[in-house]
């Protein structure tokens, strides 16, 4: 289900041109997903004798693939069709294990950033893993309340620079025309106050 989302942009730019090209037999197998539809399939493709010859290595794995889950079966093993490598026309060997572990974080009422606790204590917790520390395993962090986050922050951060910049211009505009540091204090003074009064409204 969320296989995508740890391949490279190679292999998934790969997948995604062998899934074009496989989507006319998926399509057929959809409409028919019996091991008759699966058969009658498998006889239409191998009566092209052209496109057979083209590919003769790939459709060898494919028979054998089915040979050896039939032949388990009538022994009572399990043997599955690996029709992850069929459709991606791929068999490498995958030498990492890949898992996505979901989290709901509760959001912390009335903060500004509701979820900035709960994920720096995470990162706090993943960092202290060991096999992080022997660089054995990768751990990214996603999701809405991540990246609700980090708009959260990049907003607070470019409205308090706007602030400053804006204080800073009211000031220069002050002194040069007031030209009375009492006026110019007792002006600030006022803004800054009634800036925060409505900031604690």
């Amino acid at each position: 289900r969320n296989g995508l989302l740890y391949l490279s942009v190679r292999r998934l730019k790969k997948l995604a041109n062998q899934l074009v090209i496989s989507e006319p037999l998926i399509g057929q197998l959809s409409q028919n997903p019996t091991l008759t539809g699966l058969f009658s399939l498998l006889r239409q493709a191998l009566s092209h004798e052209k496109q057979i010859k083209q590919s003769r290595r790939k459709w060898t794995e494919v028979l054998q693939d089915f040979t050896v889950t039939t032949t388990d079966t009538y022994k009572g093993r399990v043997h599955p069709i690996p029709w992850e490598a069929l459709i991606a026309g791929t068999r490498e060997a995958r030498t990492e294990h890949q898992a996505l572990i979901i989290v709901h974080p509760t959001p912390t009422k009335g903060a500004l950033r509701p979820f900035q606790s709960q994920i720096s204590r995470l990162r706090t917790e993943i960092a202290h893993l060991k096999t992080l520390a022997r660089g054995s395993a990768k751990i990214g962090l996603t999701g809405a309340a991540v990246l609700d986050n980090e708009q959260l922050k990049t907003a607070t951060t470019g409205i308090g620079s706007a602030t400053a910049l804006s204080l800073i211009a009211v000031l220069i505009i002050l002194v040069l025309g007031l030209r009375r540091i009492g006026l110019v204090l007792s002006v600030v003074l006022t803004l800054l106050l009634s800036l925060i009064w409505s900031t604690a409204a």
